[in-house]
């Protein structure tokens, strides 16, 4: 069996909550603004084991549109995050790190509202997840589900757990989609008032993104989701003097809960794409500020110090490498706002500088044999051949030093981020 398909909310959620949404078979994203709270504890030792939370308190938000409001209204559907949890059910080793996954359910559920999925996270990270549960606003944006499916059971499978696992997906009625599995440790079916579903307009289709769980013979898989269209075009950039520039428009984005303003996770842009961090594995510094590094020559960034040597088919041909240095920039000391929707246009104005359309800095050509060979000869013997044809194949405009367009010019200005 592989991955679940489901449906996420519609796009007037924000990007997390097309994640989160999910979490009936987990993500490794983000809680609330308190720590995220168990009433049964997993026996052993784990870094889930241990709620994660951000080193300082939340800063005071400006008063906005419902920003950080905690409730969410879609137009007769309301949403909020909940992030107390009961264990229901373990596994002890398979998907990341070989040390199992904890599937919950969401407790402590705000008046009026309903289950929509349980939430699941593999045991190599501390704890840190958040639900979003509904609210029937127009008295038919939510249903119970006209029965259950089992899609899965533990009872016979060769695993490491603690006690066994079913999960149950929800048949919605005609019309309305299920968001979200039910997970139990008993082979009865959930009542029906367990879950709602959702009205086929809120929702839209997702996509696999990180893995959260599975068996090694193959039998199931657990992934985390994301949205389908994101919106993102970019060049690759190679290593070497060749891809080297004397400037750049790099960016780290900090995604930021619509529900309550708490950091939940860090893009760290590198290259042609990125990658997004959970606040829960960065480093930070005074209070909430999360540490950036910035790679030599490439100016890619990452949330950590070493080297990194990316590239598709494991053979390494983007350099990152990082290190603690002398020179640091506080970004928090001194900023400009160039855009903040929810505070509405009279209060941000846009800089003049935003709009500039043409490349900034310089450009430098390079002959691709001479810079080629003085990559070439750091590299292990296996590695040369495909290094070599890679260089062959690299369009004529990476091979140069050359100002980047402006950030407003980036697909990422107004899409969502490539990983």
């Amino acid at each position: 069996m592989g991955s679940f398909s489901t449906m996420v909310l519609l796009s007037q959620l924000s990007y997390i909550l097309f994640l989160i949404i999910f979490l009936p078979i987990g993500n490794c994203l983000n809680p609330s603004s308190s720590p995220t709270s168990l009433s049964k504890k997993t026996s052993g030792s784990f870094p889930i084991d241990t709620a994660f939370k951000l080193p300082s308190p939340l800063p005071t938000w400006p008063p906005g549109e419902g920003f950080a409001g905690g409730t969410i209204d879609l137009g007769g559907l309301q949403v909020s995050q909940v992030s107390s949890f009961t264990k229901v059910w373990a596994t002890r080793a398979g998907g990341p790190g070989n040390l199992g996954a904890t599937f919950f359910e969401p407790t402590q559920i705000p008046e009026g509202f309903f289950m929509l999925g349980s939430y699941g996270q593999p045991n190599n990270l501390p704890l840190f997840g958040w639900v979003l549960v509904g609210k029937d606003a127009s008295g038919e944006a939510l249903k119970l589900p006209i029965d259950y499916t089992l899609v899965y059971s533990s009872n016979s499978s060769n695993i490491q757990q603690d006690g066994n696992g079913y999960i149950w997906l929800p048949t919605p009625p005609d019309g309305y989609n299920a968001v979200g599995h039910v997970v139990t440790n008993s082979p009865e079916k959930p009542p029906r008032d367990k879950i709602r579903c959702v009205r086929s307009d809120f929702t839209d289709v997702s996509e696999m993104d990180a893995w959260i769980w599975g068996q090694e013979e193959g039998v199931i898989d657990f992934y985390g989701i994301r949205p389908g269209n994101r919106g993102i075009q970019a060049l690759g950039v190679p290593p070497g003097k060749i891809g080297e520039h004397v400037g750049d428009w790099e960016h780290v984005i900090l995604r930021i809960s619509n529900f309550d303003g708490e950091l939940k996770s860090v893009y760290f842009s590198q290259h042609s794409g990125g990658i997004w961090v959970s606040a829960s594995e960065l480093e930070f510094q005074e209070g909430n500020k999360p540490v950036t590094y910035s790679s030599l020559h490439s100016h890619a960034f990452d949330s950590k110090t070493g080297l990194v040597l990316d590239g598709s088919g494991g053979t390494g041909l983007m350099l990152i490498e990082t290190a603690k240095g002398g020179k640091v920039m506080d970004c928090g000391a001194r900023f400009l706002v160039v855009a903040a929707e929810y505070l509405g246009s009279a209060i941000v104005v846009e800089p003049p500088w935003l709009n500039y359309r043409r490349k900034w800095g310089p450009k430098i050509e390079y002959n691709i044999g001479d810079e080629a060979q003085k990559v070439e000869k750091l590299l292990p013997g296996p590695l040369k051949g495909k290094f070599e044809k890679f260089i062959t194949s690299l369009p004529s405009e990476v091979l140069a030093e050359e100002g980047p367009t402006g950030p407003k010019m980036k697909n990422n200005w107004s899409g969502d981020e490539k990983i």
